[in-house]
């Protein structure tokens, strides 16, 4: 996965339609601020199901902790979903053992290039 953060806070097109949310940055210091927003209701937090509306608002810093560290924090807002924000934060480590990075299919996507399962409405975009 790959996403564009735009840093001119631009507005996006009205009629365009997030996936993974629309992510607009900017820079305080040392940190990139970037908050995700524009989300759509069909994608989930994790294979457990947890679930988000499309009011979910996501607040990202990364930080420059060392030359191979980022500090990744998440403030998490979803007033449909949940009684109050929450935050997350993990260190993100620069790999060094490998050539490149690796491309990742999501298993998710594999099936539905295959057809290995049923189309959920609520979770898939409907066939064309």
């Amino acid at each position: 996965m790959h996403r564009l953060i735009y840093t001119n806070w631009s507005r996006p097109p009205e009629d365009l339609a997030f996936w993974m949310g629309d992510s607009r940055g900017r820079w305080e210091g040392d940190t990139l601020i970037v908050e995700v927003t524009n989300h759509n209701d069909r994608t989930w937090f994790d294979m457990a199901g947890n679930f988000h509306s499309e009011a979910l608002k996501l607040v990202e810093r990364y930080t420059l902790v060392d030359a191979d560290t980022l500090r990744y924090d998440v403030t998490v807002e979803d007033p449909k979903v949940f009684t109050r924000s929450w935050t997350i934060s993990m260190p993100l480590h620069r790999v060094k053992d490998m050539d490149r990075i690796l491309e990742y299919q999501c298993q998710a996507e594999a099936e539905e290039a295959s057809g290995a399962f049923e189309r959920n409405p609520r979770t898939w975009y409907p066939e064309p």
